[in-house]
This record gives structure tokens, C-alpha cells and sequence, in this order.
């Protein structure tokens, strides 16, 4: 029982590598090589930070933008925030591969100064779900979830 909690507990932690700015993988010149390069998972901590709260509204009345938000947890000191996001129906696709729906994901690093980062080109009255953790000196917190739906 033991060994089903440490793995499940694995599962949700994620080493992630330094990256600039917006990226989308796999695309020419983009920021980041891929999706590996950004939320790899070759690397755990078992101990991982709990991770920043994401405080920003689940709806936005903007169709092409929405500001992410978010809150740095009081006990940990992050030193830069990693981001990711996805149209929701990529995920649901059942005729797209696991390597065709992670090219489609987009990819943000940002300062530990800030909290919060608008996400633009986004498409309107679509869902979209949103993961993101902290970063540390020594370990990448555990992985922050939500979605948003923008406006019409």
C-alpha cells in the first residue's frame, strides 16, 4: 500500500529545466526544444514543495486573453514559476497520440517577482486547462491544476 502511495505521489511531481518566455514545442524556433525539455519527468523528488495557488477566476469575458494569477506558497521560496497550458479538447482527442497532443502545448517560464502572466491568442468560448509549478534552488514543486473557459 505503501508503494501504490509513493508512486502516486511520484506521479503528480515533475523536474522541469530552465526556459524563457512563451514556446510552443516542436515548433521551429520556438523557445524550448519540447515538451520533455519543459515538464520532464526523469528526475523526482520525493519530498517536493507543495505548489503555488492558483487564485484566478475559472471564466473570463476576454475571447483571445486570460490573466493567470496565482500565490506563492508562504513556505516555500521559489526562484521562477514554470507554466504550461491547452485547449481542453487536445486532451479529450482520442485520435491524436500522447506525442501529437504534447506538441500542442504552451509553454511559459516566469520571474518568482511576479503573480500573474496574460495568456494571449487564445481562442473564444473554449476550455482550457492550465498546470504550473514553482521552482526552486533544489527541487520543482508539486503540480499546480485548473482550467478556464474565455469569453465569446
Amino acid at each position: 500500500m505503501l508503494w501504490v502511495f509513493v508512486a502516486v505521489l511520484l506521479s503528480g511531481v515533475a523536474a522541469i529545466k530552465n526556459s524563457s518566455d512563451v514556446g510552443r514545442a516542436g515548433t521551429e524556433g520556438s523557445l524550448n526544444e519540447g515538451p520533455q525539455d519543459f515538464f520532464e519527468t526523469s528526475s523526482y523528488v520525493l519530498l517536493a514543495p507543495s505548489p503555488p495557488i492558483i487564485t484566478s477566476s475559472s471564466r473570463t469575458s476576454e475571447p483571445t486573453s486570460y490573466l493567470l494569477s496565482w500565490k506563492p506558497n508562504q513556505d516555500e521560496h521559489f526562484t521562477s514559476y514554470k507554466i504550461r497550458y491547452i485547449k481542453d479538447q487536445h486532451l479529450k482527442n482520442t485520435t491524436l497520440s500522447k506525442n501529437d497532443v504534447s506538441m500542442l502545448w504552451y509553454y511559459i517560464s516566469v520571474s518568482s517577482n511576479l503573480t500573474s502572466r496574460l495568456l494571449n491568442n487564445l481562442e473564444p468560448s473554449s476550455l482550457y486547462q492550465v498546470e504550473m509549478v514553482g521552482i526552486t534552488n533544489n527541487a520543482t514543486s508539486q503540480l499546480a491544476v485548473s482550467s478556464f473557459r474565455t469569453g465569446s
